[in-house]
């Protein structure tokens, strides 16, 4: 089912000024025939249509497991499991969604059933989905840290070898320790 707001470049609610000019704009585009157009007019500003619309339109867009989850239709077990996890971790599944996930694309059966009745348009591409995570500190950052570290301990056993062994070994201390 084709996204009409995305199309239009509206936002889900708009009123009916914004609607007839995002029409206006698509008919100038060329992209579109009349006939389109007029469906995509009658849909959104007749308010009972765009009721039944937007339940269809929201009712498929949270029914597709694969794009909640950026995963391929034929990903494996495991890949569902950490999709699963990430999304769970960040938040953006319910328990619920959750649940009904998991008994859904872990049951082979479920899924082969739940493959047949959606309809997949563009699988999301899963490197471009996933972000990596930033590092805490930069590499020129632990750099410098370790350069610190390092000229310290040297310039301290500089210290205690020049100054303060050799009286500790005068006393006849036999530990060398505080």
């Amino acid at each position: 089912m084709k996204n009409f707001y995305e199309e239009l470049n509206i936002a889900f609610d708009a009123n009916e000024q914004t609607i007839l000019n995002a029409l206006q704009r698509l008919a100038q585009s060329g992209q579109y025939s009349l006939e389109e157009i007029q469906t995509i007019k009658e849909t959104l500003l007749n308010p009972e249509k765009r009721a039944e619309y937007n339940l269809t339109l929201t009712q498929n867009k949270s029914k597709n497991f694969y794009e909640i989850l950026n995963i391929s239709p034929n990903a494996s077990e495991n890949i569902i499991l950490n999709a699963i996890r990430r999304k769970a971790e960040s938040g953006e599944l319910l328990l619920e969604q959750i649940q009904e996930i998991k008994e859904t694309l872990l049951d082979t059966e479920k899924r082969e059933k739940y493959n047949q009745t959606i309809v997949v348009e563009n699988p999301p591409i899963i490197s471009q989905k996933i972000q990596k995570s930033q590092p805490l500190f930069s590499k020129s950052f632990i750099f410098i840290v370790a350069v610190v570290l390092l000229s310290s301990t040297i310039w301290y056993a500089n210290y205690y070898y020049k100054n303060i062994y050799p009286y500790r070994m005068k006393s006849g201390e036999k530990y060398f320790f505080y």
